[in-house]
């Protein structure tokens, strides 16, 4: 018996066994791979128990090997789980579609469910880039004084400032800026001026004390219902059922295994319902929506006025340039043309600085024709440089509405 036929085995199997296990090496290797990369921070987000299965999977396969039926199951199931494991984040990397990635996390969920807000930041999280306080707001590069007047900022992903570290954020840049108030960032990805009126009316001071001044820097996260037919007036029939896939707040197992993890999630019970719509729910007009935003702008104002707590509204600003040329619609505004997207933000600012006027609130907005493509990450949301010039434009005016 050679080397060959004892690695491999006799007669026609031996050949069965040799081509389970070429296909075996380029799979082995990209493992390795992958764990090497790691060490440079790359995927360091996915549980290590990941790798160590697909290891023990590629020593079962070689033990194996000579057992037909067993190593084709084996040498399928590595695929498979490499295939659900990786091709996610290489399409989301490649800008060619985004899916749901079933790898097992290494951290604690980034966001946790929330009776009335669908989601808040998880007080338990910690990270290098991200980290909430206890009270589960995100924190600034400078701890919150308690003993300073509070001014307390809300809005969606681009407040959170879902690109950049803790202290380059622009709502952190702009607390070491004002050093006279102690600024909160109470912004979370995906809120709309719903989510804004149920903070203003529970929770402004999550962060610990009660703020003299509530900014609200919001627009798009509003715009995104643009062309539903028929608007609920809590957005509780799209956007905020949307917000439990998007804050990734629904159960999701954690197993090392990818496939499994697809399985359990799609079979299992899950009690956080999904949005349901379609072609025949597109149609709605823009005024429609407005009358909706201008009813929950002015209970925010109210709200806020018999608490003595000013109200400060600002405009969002947009990656216009960049929206401008495009040709395919942004994802999370799947009811409006990609290249329309500026033109209804800006209309929508302008709604909101009309409706303001005489009101116990101010509006403020800097130009756009300040920022070009360099100041943003996408269509949305700041780079560093791109908060730093946000918070030397918004500065003096955030001064002045507060006082």
């Amino acid at each position: 018996m050679n080397l060959f036929e004892l690695f491999f085995g006799k007669g026609e199997e031996k050949y069965i066994s040799a081509i389970i296990f070429i296909f075996w090496i380029p799979s082995f290797l990209l493992i390795i791979a992958l764990l090497y990369l790691r060490t440079y921070g790359v995927g360091i987000y996915v549980s290590l128990s990941f790798y160590i299965y697909l290891i023990l999977l590629s020593i079962l396969l070689i033990v194996f090997l000579k057992r037909k039926n067993i190593s084709i199951f084996l040498v399928f199931l590595i695929s498979l789980e490499l295939l659900f494991g990786i091709s996610p984040k290489a399409l989301d990397i490649m800008n060619l579609v985004t899916i749901k990635t079933y790898l097992p996390k290494n951290n604690l969920n980034q966001f946790i469910f929330h009776p009335t807000l669908m989601g808040i930041p998880n007080p338990e999280f910690r990270s290098k880039k991200f980290n909430h306080s206890d009270n589960g707001i995100r924190i600034n590069k400078n701890q919150f004084d308690a003993n300073k007047p509070h001014i307390a900022i809300f809005g969606g992903s681009s407040a959170y400032d879902v690109g950049l570290s803790d202290q380059n954020t622009w709502i952190s840049v702009l607390d070491e800026q004002i050093e006279d108030y102690s600024i909160s960032n109470n912004g979370v990805p995906g809120y709309s001026i719903v989510e804004h009126l149920i903070q203003t009316t529970f929770y402004l001071d999550r962060a610990g004390t009660k703020p003299f001044c509530a900014i609200y820097y919001f627009g798009t996260n509003d715009i995104r219902n643009y062309g539903l037919k028929r608007i609920d007036d809590g957005y509780s029939d799209f956007h905020l059922l949307s917000q439990y896939g998007n804050l990734n707040v629904r159960y999701t197992p954690n197993t090392p295994s990818p496939v499994f993890n697809l399985i359990l999630t799609y079979l299992g019970r899950n009690e956080l319902p999904f949005p349901n719509i379609n072609e025949e729910h597109y149609g709605s007009k823009n005024n429609e929506h407005f009358e909706i935003i201008s009813s929950h702008l002015n209970s925010i104002i109210s709200l806020n006025s018999g608490r003595d707590i000013k109200t400060v509204f600002i405009g969002q600003i947009l990656n216009k340039k960049l929206i401008e040329n495009s040709k395919e619609s942004i994802d999370w505004l799947p009811f409006i043309e990609g290249k329309d997207v500026w033109n209804i933000q800006y209309e929508f600012n302008n709604k909101v600085m009309t409706f303001v006027k005489g009101k116990n609130a101010l509006y403020f907005s800097p130009e756009i024709e300040s920022f070009d493509e360099t100041d943003f990450l996408d269509f949305a949301h700041f780079s560093e440089d791109g908060a730093k010039k946000f918070v030397s434009l918004i500065k003096d005016e955030v001064i002045n509405s507060c006082n």
